[in-house]
């Protein structure tokens, strides 16, 4: 009876979540942040040039570049390098991403998913300039 007990009250504990772990947003990849703050700066670009349908994504421009800026300070410390060395990673990163989004059957579609999956991270990254929903 005890040992039953002991596995059912271990179980339940596992179960429950403590403290800070419990309202701490999961901190990106290095990589998926990067991608994020390239699918953000696509999306600015695009309202920045007052694109057709641009309208259909939360006002970009400054929680972006402040996205933009809070990763590049992670690139810089992560990858110990320099704003010159990270230059080519970045665009060797949004030319991947911008020639996915071109050649994907729906680009607009493609965006939205990319948007979409990439605003949870600002509650880790920048939670305070979270865009919100239109």
């Amino acid at each position: 009876m005890i040992k039953t007990a002991t596995v059912l009250f271990a179980a339940a504990l596992g179960t429950l979540s403590f403290g800070v772990n419990a309202a701490a947003p999961k901190v990106p990849t290095l990589d998926a942040q990067v991608h994020c703050a390239l699918v953000f700066g696509q999306v600015t670009r695009e309202q920045s040039q007052k694109l057709p349908g641009a309208g259909r994504f939360p006002v970009m421009a400054g929680p972006a570049r402040e996205f933009f800026v809070r990763t590049a300070v992670r690139t810089l410390d992560e990858k110990v390098a320099t704003l010159e060395t990270i230059e080519s990673y970045y665009l060797t990163r949004l030319t991947a991403l911008q020639g996915s989004l071109a050649n994907a059957p729906d680009p607009t579609a493609a965006l939205d998913r990319e948007f979409a999956a990439c605003v949870p991270q600002f509650q880790s990254v920048a939670p305070e300039l979270t865009p919100a929903p239109r």
